[in-house]
C-alpha cells in the first residue's frame, strides 16, 4: 500500500509541475512515441536527456525550449511514477504459486488433490514449536495464525494447484517463518477446532531461507522488502506429509490407520514389483472383476486374484428382508456406502447400517433397505458407491 502524501509533498510536487510546464506553446502531447521511448530511457537511466530533465527539475529551472511539450509529459508521468515508487509500503504482499509441476496430492493414493481445499499461508504462535508435535492437529490448528488463505483448483490443466496473492497490514506477522497449511476435510470446510472434520492435511515450510520470512511493514520500509514471492518448488521442509521434487504430499491424521503408505503397500501386495502406471493407477482396471484399483482398495479386495466377491447379497432371517454385505478398508481417503433402488433408476431407498466386524483396518458392513408398507421386501437392487472423502 503506498503512503498518503503530505501537504509538503503535494506543494513540492506542483512547484516542480509549475517551473516545469513554462512555454510559449501549450503543454500538450505530440508524439506518443517520443515520450514512450524517453521514458523507457530515463527508467533504464541509460538516458542523457532525462538525466538533464531530472536535474533540472532538482534545480528549479525552466525547461522551456530545452524540451517538446510531448518530451516533457512522457517525462512528468515518469516523474510521478518516480515519486510513487519512492514511498514507503505500509502493508506486506505475499504471492504464492503452487502445483505447476510441483502439485499437491492427496493421502489416500498420492493422485492431485481435488479442487476446493484449502490452502493456508500463515505462522504459529510466538514460543509454539510445531515441529515437537507435528502430529498434534488440534494443537497445531490451535497456535495457528493466518496471514491469507486460497484453495486447490485445476489451473492451466493441472490439478492440485493453487495461486495467491494477498496484501496484509497486520505488523504481528513481520519477522515470523513463513508455513502452508494444507486441510483435506470430509465437507470442503475449513477444519474444525478439533480436527474431527479432516481426513489428511499437510504442514510445510522452507527450512533455512530469509525469503520464507513475513516482511517488516511500516513508514520506513521500502519497496521491494514489502514483497516475498514463493512457490512451493522452493520448499524442502515438511512437518507433517511429505516433500519430495515432484510434489507436495499431505498425511493421514493421527489416530487414523492407514497413510500414504497404505496405498503403497496394498499396490505392492497385489501387483508385486509391477510399477507400470497405466497398472497401478488409481483409475486403472486390472484383474478379471471389473473394478477400479481404488474401488478395489476401498473395498478391501484383490482385483487381480480375488479369493471372494467385493460384496454379497444375504437375507434377515428374521424378518426375510434382502440386504447387502461388504467389507470397506478404514481411513482408506475413500467412502464406501451402500445405495438400494427398487427400480434401477432411483437410488433413494432408505438403509439401516451394521458393522459386524471391526478389525483394525477393516469393518464388515450388512445394509438393509427400509421398504415402504406393502413392498415385497424379499426384492431389491444394490450398489455400493466409492469416491474420495470430500468429493461431492
Amino acid at each position: 500500500m503506498l503512503r498518503i502524501l503530505n501537504i509538503a509533498d503535494v506543494v513540492f510536487f506542483l512547484d516542480r509541475l509549475r517551473i516545469a510546464s513554462m512555454s510559449k506553446s501549450p503543454f500538450r502531447l505530440q508524439s506518443l512515441a517520443e515520450p514512450a521511448i524517453i521514458g523507457l530511457c530515463g527508467f533504464l537511466r541509460f538516458s542523457p536527456c532525462a538525466q538533464e530533465f531530472f536535474s533540472r527539475i532538482a534545480h528549479h529551472q525552466n525547461l522551456s525550449g530545452k524540451f517538446s511539450a510531448g518530451t516533457r509529459f512522457g517525462l512528468f508521468v515518469l516523474a510521478v511514477v518516480f515519486l510513487i515508487s519512492a514511498v514507503p509500503a505500509q502493508a506486506s504482499t505475499v504471492v504464492l504459486q503452487g502445483g505447476f509441476g510441483y502439485p499437491a496430492t492427496n493421502a489416500a493414493t498420492g493422485g492431485a488433490i481435488d479442487p476446493g481445499f484449502e490452502v493456508s499461508v500463515g505462522a504459529f504462535d510466538d514460543g509454539f514449536d510445531p515441529t515437537a508435535a507435528p502430529s498434534d492437529l488440534p494443537a497445531l490448528l490451535a497456535a495457528w495464525n493466518e496471514y491469507a488463505k486460497t484453495t486447490t483448483a485445476v489451473i492451466d490443466g493441472v490439478a492440485g494447484s493453487f495461486y495467491l496473492k494477498h496484501i496484509n497490514n497486520d505488523p504481528a506477522f513481520a519477522g515470523k517463518k513463513i508455513h502452508l497449511f494444507f486441510t483435506r476435510t470430509t465437507d470442503h470446510a475449513s477444519p474444525a477446532a478439533d480436527g474431527s472434520n479432516v481426513t489428511d492435511y499437510g504442514v510445510f515450510t522452507r527450512s533455512a531461507d530469509a525469503a520464507w520470512t513475513f516482511p517488516a511493514v511500516g513508514p520506513d520500509v521500502m519497496p521491494p522488502a514489502d514483497l516475498v514471492q514463493l512457490n512451493t518448488a522452493q520448499i524442502d521442509s515438511a512437518l507433517w506429509g511429505a516433500a519430495d521434487t515432484s510434489a507436495l504430499t499431505l498425511a493421514f491424521k493421527a489416530g487414523t490407520n492407514n497413510s500414504a503408505a497404505a496405498w503403497n503397500d496394498w499396490v505392492a501386495s497385489v501387483f508385486g514389483q509391477n510399477t507400470d502406471p497405466s497398472t497401478i493407477d488409481p483409475n486403472a482396471v486390472s484383474g478379471s472383476t471389473g473394478l477400479q484399483n481404488f474401488v478395489a482398495f476401498a473395498l478391501n479386495t484383490n482385483p487381480v486374484a480375488p479369493t471372494a466377491p467385493a460384496y454379497t447379497t444375504i437375507t434377515d432371517d428374521s424378518t426375510g428382508r434382502i440386504g447387502i454385505e461388504f467389507t470397506r478398508t478404514k481411513s482408506s481417503g475413500y467412502s464406501a456406502t451402500a445405495q438400494a433402488s427398487l427400480n434401477l433408476s432411483t437410488w433413494d431407498l432408505p438403509l439401516t447400517e451394521q458393522i459386524v466386524s471391526d478389525t483394525t483396518d477393516t469393518e464388515t458392513v450388512r445394509a438393509f433397505p427400509v421398504f415402504p408398507e406393502g413392498t415385497d421386501t424379499a426384492k431389491a437392487f444394490f450398489r455400493i458407491q466409492v469416491q474420495a472423502v470430500g468429493q461431492d
